[in-house]
């Protein structure tokens, strides 16, 4: 699988996704939907394992900060998006999961134990004077990196399980030898034997049994001819879902539930956005193409005056969450056609164009009245059982049989008769068969229990 990856990686058409994803990131600090990711908000998935922009975000901040460290404070981002760093950063990223995923799959697990062991046997987070573990240390040295605790914590447990699936892949296997001992034993083993055939005809003329013979037979083998225990039960079920026909609810109490849903009924407007982005010691060139457009200048002819490519220019359609919070505000507070002057970001300077605007919307009630009824039930329902449940006790504590008891808090009742152990309940189909089973075969002769 890593092979392939490797492989996969140096296509022309992994180049291509990859520089999508770069574009991406110097647009919008890598947001989802800029990559056609829906909903998931995600970079990518391998398995359970899941890589999302914010976590691409900050490795690749980690490694742009690294690179600093060695070409000086002037190194930028687009520097190391053109030198690959972003596709290494994704690539690196990529294969940590898929070896996570891996150990996840086998059963391969980290202890916090071994966790701490490993954190603490670091000579990076050691005090020079004592040799032992300093937190001071260790949470200085996170704080460069750019990392939190739990994130390096997590990590380290991540990268030993990682760790173990290359070992069990890279180092010579190992067994004891008693294991190996036994294994030769059995691939070398040698059995002699021998056997017999019986012709059909000498079973011709075998006499048929006598009573007395039968009976003696049956007396030794009784046990295949009892059948198992079996039990006549009444049982009674109260369910949420039986009591929701039942329940009602009020306008007033329609009303208040839509008005404390609503936020899931609205439709959030979504902007068209096209942007021109200049490198952070750009601002003057940026206002002069600000200038330029708003002399009537085609937006397009600056983009490419600026180096940007129509792929780059036209990011999609974005709702305000969308967005990176710093170009969030100026963008949606244009109107549809309009130009924002230069927007300052981590990432460099942004003028922004939003070509047009759908507007947001928010369900009436009426559209959504079916949804709101059925979860008011529901809820009353849930919230109700508990007192039938507590009313059906109290009328068996009294004496009340089992079926009236059931029939004045809205039970369904089942007779089920010849109840066999392990075997269901009679063939009638009732949630939690299994354990209605189990429970009758623990009560004795007359007794009721809950379940």
């Amino acid at each position: 699988m890593l092979a392939g990856i490797r492989t996969f990686s140096k296509s022309i058409f992994a180049k291509i996704i990859f520089g999508v994803i770069a574009l991406s990131f110097v647009i919008w600090g890598l947001n989802a939907s800029m990559l056609n990711l829906g909903t998931s908000r995600e970079v990518a998935e391998i398995g359970s394992q899941r890589i999302t922009p914010v976590e691409l975000d900050r490795a690749f901040q980690r490694s742009v900060q690294n690179m600093r460290n060695m070409f000086g404070p002037n190194f930028n981002q687009q520097q190391a998006i053109q030198m690959g760093l972003l596709n290494n950063t994704v690539q690196s990223l990529v294969s940590q999961k898929i070896l996570r995923e891996d150990a996840k799959n086998i059963g391969i697990g980290i202890s916090d134990d071994k966790v701490r062991e490993q954190i603490f046997s670091s000579d990076s987070f050691k005090d020079p004077a004592t040799g032992q573990f300093s937190r001071d240390r260790f949470m200085q040295a996170l704080y460069q990196a750019g990392y939190t605790e739990n994130e390096f914590i997590n990590g380290v447990r991540g990268d030993m399980m990682s760790q173990q699936v290359v070992d069990s892949l890279t180092s010579p296997a190992t067994v004891p030898d008693i294991m190996a001992r036994q294994i030769v034993a059995y691939r070398n083993e040698q059995r002699s034997g021998s056997f017999f055939a019986l012709s059909k005809d000498e079973f011709a003329n075998i006499p048929v049994a006598n009573d007395a013979t039968l009976r003696a037979y049956h007396e030794d083998n009784a046990a295949q001819f009892t059948a198992p225990e079996s039990r006549d039960v009444t049982l009674a079920t109260l369910s949420a879902a039986d009591l929701v026909p039942t329940i009602t609810v009020t306008e007033e109490e329609i009303a208040q539930s839509y008005a404390q849903r609503e936020p899931e009924f609205q439709t959030p407007e979504k902007r068209t956005v096209e942007q021109i982005l200049f490198a952070p010691n750009e601002e003057q060139t940026a206002r002069e193409a600000y200038n330029r457009l708003t002399e009537g200048a085609d937006f397009m002819a600056v983009a490419e005056d600026a180096g940007m490519t129509e792929a780059m220019v036209k990011l999609g359609e974005f709702t305000a969450n969308d967005i990176l919070p710093d170009l969030s505000e100026a963008t949606f507070a244009l109107e549809e056609g309009g130009i924002s002057e230069p927007v300052e970001t981590a990432l460099g300077w942004h003028i922004i164009r939003v070509p047009s605007v759908t507007p947001g919307s928010t369900q009436s009630l009426d559209e959504v009245r079916d949804i709101i009824v059925d979860g008011l039930k529901q809820y009353k329902a849930e919230d109700a059982i508990y007192d039938l449940a507590a009313t059906f006790d109290e009328e068996l504590g009294a004496g009340t049989p089992i079926e009236d008891a059931a029939r004045d808090v809205g039970a369904r009742t089942y007779k089920l008769d010849g109840v066999v152990r392990g075997e269901g309940l009679a063939g009638q189909n009732v949630d939690g068969a299994e354990e209605i089973n189990a429970k009758i075969f623990e009560l004795e002769n007359g007794e009721e229990s809950f379940l």
